[in-house]
Formats: C-alpha cells, structure tokens, sequence
C-alpha cells in the first residue's frame, strides 16, 4: 500500500514558486544590470545576456520545473496514483507500507498525455511544440552541454504561451501570493501589491506584442487603455515613474460611464467630457474625487488636471 498521498495544492504552490523565480531571474538581473529599465524598456541587454548564460539556464530550468508541477497538480486532482510511474505503481496492493515520497513520478511526456485524457483539457499544436523544444533545451542544461546561446525573450515568450494557453489568466490571483514586496510610503498590503504587479506588466509589455500581452492578463483585445485612478494615484503616491495604464471602458461602448482595471481589477465612474489639452483628442475623465490628490478631475488618456 501506498501512505502519505500529496494534496493538488502542493504541486500547484510548487508551480507558481517556480514561475517566480523563472520570471526573477530575467526581471531582477535586468534591473540590476540597468535600473532605469523600468524607465525605458525591458530587452535591450542582448550583450550583457550573451556572458549570463547560466542564469537563463536557471530560469529555463525553473520554468520546465513550474510546468511539470502543474501538471502533476492537474493529473493529481483526478487521483494522485495517477502520478507514479509502472514501475511505482506495483507498490500500491503490496502488503508492504511504501511513503509517497519515496516513489517514482511521471516526466513530462507522460504527463502531458494524462492531462490530455481529463475532460475538456486540451493543448494545441504550437504548446506541444513548446513543451517539446523546451524539454530538449532543459536537458541540455541539466543533463549535458547547452553550446547555442538562447535570448531571454525565448523564455518571456514561453512563459507568455505558458500562463496563457494552458494556465490562463488566473496565474496573476496566485503569483500575488508568492511575489515578493518592498514597503512603499502611505501604501499598504494589495496596494503594495499592485504597485509591484505594474513593474511585472511593464516587464512583460515590453518583451511581448500588445495582442500577446493582453492576452496574457485578460484584457479586451479591442480599445483603447485609459489610466486607472486608483493606480495611478497609488503610483504617483509611492513615486513610481510608470503610468498604470490597464483600464479599459466596460463595456467598450462610445456611451459607457465606467472602466475597469486589469491591474487592480476594480472599477471607476468616469465622465465623458473633452479634455482639456489641446493635443488630447480624449473624452474620458476621471471626477472630481476629495480622496484622491493626484487624480482628481483627470484625463484619464493623457493624465493632465482638468480645470473646473
């Protein structure tokens, strides 16, 4: 018999640990090496990468490592047996005691293939060939001798096609819990959060497409993007340089009174009035608020104070 079974959830925390730091070890190392990034743009450093070759390693290696988890935690909801290998699965009506842990787990290929056997789960052509590429090049790195120099926008773009083709969107609720804060004045908690959630979206808006950006935390794939005041205002509050531009009209409609935040996921009343700026073709404005000292009566386009 088999004792000690794992619960889902622990392969899923797994998961997402592994995603931060598959994401860290590009996003940190970056900022380190140039700290006005945040400033003007994420992906510039191809020279810099070509002699850090072993820390995209590392990152390639905890992103193989975030994807096998989850699947275990997928292929382990249905049952955790499902998990061992043949050669473990002998143990399970042996009169012998055997701990979970010290038995063998499914690779990848096999877990794939499991997932794909669970109702309505499937996996496209082009995230097959992802895996496939990304379990070769993991195996170099791990295994054996990994001469051709990969990019760090291989990676992003992996992670992208990761967390959008087959995690979905959720993955921004569960990196919050694993995604670490630095205290930011008059901030507190999931503002805090937020604040440090915008340096990631700007992290990734810069080594991807908008179209494959947007998918990426959920966003309307149409429209334009307005600030969020509540954002913006926590942005400016905490002296942040980058402008929370992830509100979108809800709905999308020439006539709608409200947008929504792909940041904060909170809503916000606006005006459709002109704005004042000459250059400013915009008619999305933000009320007067007494709450908010920065963004009271703003455009929510172009950011500029509106007069009474």
């Amino acid at each position: 018999m088999i004792t000690n079974l794992p619960e889902p959830n622990e392969f899923k925390n797994l998961s997402i640990q592994y995603l931060a730091q598959a994401i860290d070890h590009i996003f940190k190392t970056e900022l380190a090496i140039s700290p006005a990034a945040l400033v003007s743009s994420f992906g510039d450093l191809d020279e810099e990468w070509d002699s850090r070759q072993g820390v995209l390693g590392n990152s390639l290696i905890m992103l193989f490592l975030s994807i096998e988890n989850f699947f275990k935690y997928e292929v382990s909801t249905q049952d955790p047996l499902e998990l061992l290998t043949d050669e473990s699965r002998d143990k399970i009506d042996s009169p012998e005691s055997y701990d979970f842990e010290t038995l063998y787990l499914l690779g990848l290929d096999d877990l794939v293939s499991k997932y794909k056997k669970i109702d309505v789960k499937s996996l496209s052509g082009s995230a097959l060939t992802m895996l496939e590429e990304l379990r070769v090049s993991r195996n170099k790195f791990t295994h054996g001798l990994h001469r051709e120099l990969i990019k760090p926008n291989y990676i992003v773009e992996v992670i992208a096609e990761y967390l959008t083709d087959i995690w979905t969107p959720t993955w921004i609720s569960e990196f919050r819990e694993v995604m670490l804060t630095e205290p930011l004045y008059g901030l507190f908690n999931e503002d805090e959060e937020n604040m440090q959630l915008l340096q990631y979206y700007k992290f990734f808006e810069d080594y991807l497409s908008q179209r494959k950006f947007k998918k990426l935390i959920g966003m309307p794939l149409e429209g334009r993007r307005y600030l969020c005041p509540h954002c913006q205002e926590n942005a400016i509050e905490s002296g942040s340089v980058l402008d929370a531009k992830y509100a979108c009209l809800e709905p999308n409609e020439s006539d709608s009174t409200e947008v929504h935040c792909w940041l904060c996921h909170g809503y916000a009343e606006i005006e459709r009035e002109s704005c004042q700026e000459q250059s400013c073709p915009a008619n999305v404005i933000y009320p007067t608020d007494s709450y908010k000292l920065h963004t009271s009566n703003t455009c929510l386009t172009c950011g500029s104070e509106q007069s009474n």
